[in-house]
């Protein structure tokens, strides 16, 4: 049993990754499930106060997961929605508010998070059916895009959100599983300082 090798998903597309002109058929090893309700040690020591205001969460993957699991319990409100619904579920058990739509998300919300596996899934949250600019208005607004994505995605991004009246901030995170889930990562900013 020693020398078995861990379980591996296939996730396979259709499609090249258009970064680095890889295959995106990426077997990755199964991880164990998010514990949404231990609380870190790192955010037990912050004085953290929930925010009046909403949050919304596209993507609840491995970075993702981990940072609505830490705004879920520092008191936050917030609403999710991922690409496959039943990982909403266990977020909603512990306080999170699903929505059917990433558009829903941002009309509900009063800052959206997005944090998707790629530059081509972070396009189609936006550009995609039912995604942010299917959107009447997103005046007031702010998208932070925390997805690995390059110059010309984030650029077309930010020409979306802002020519609707949103705000836009790039929010690159730097750190692994086990820092999102204790809170720790650290986050590159650009964009909208008033995010």
């Amino acid at each position: 049993m020693a020398n078995e090798k861990p379980s591996m998903l296939n996730h396979s597309f259709s499609k090249k990754s258009s970064l680095l002109h890889r295959p995106s058929n990426i077997l990755r090893p199964e991880t164990p499930p998010l514990d949404l309700e231990n609380v870190s040690e790192t955010l037990l020591e912050k004085n953290i106060k929930a925010s009046q205001m909403k949050f919304g969460f596209l993507g609840l993957g491995i970075m993702g997961g981990g940072i609505v699991k830490n705004l879920l319990n520092s008191g936050h409100k917030v609403l999710v929605w991922n690409r496959t619904g039943a990982k909403c579920k266990d977020f909603e058990k512990v306080g999170a508010t699903i929505a059917v739509t990433p558009c829903d998300v941002v009309e509900e919300a009063d800052i959206t998070f997005s944090c998707v596996a790629d530059p081509q899934a972070a396009k189609e949250m936006v550009f995609g059916n039912c995604g942010v600019l299917h959107c009447p208005s997103l005046e007031g607004k702010g998208y932070v895009e925390m997805t690995s994505i390059d110059a010309d995605t984030s650029h077309d991004i930010v020409e979306a959100i802002s020519g609707k009246g949103g705000r836009y901030l790039e929010a690159q995170i730097q750190g692994s599983k086990t820092q999102a889930e204790e809170g720790t990562l650290i986050i590159l900013a650009a964009g909208d300082r008033t995010l």
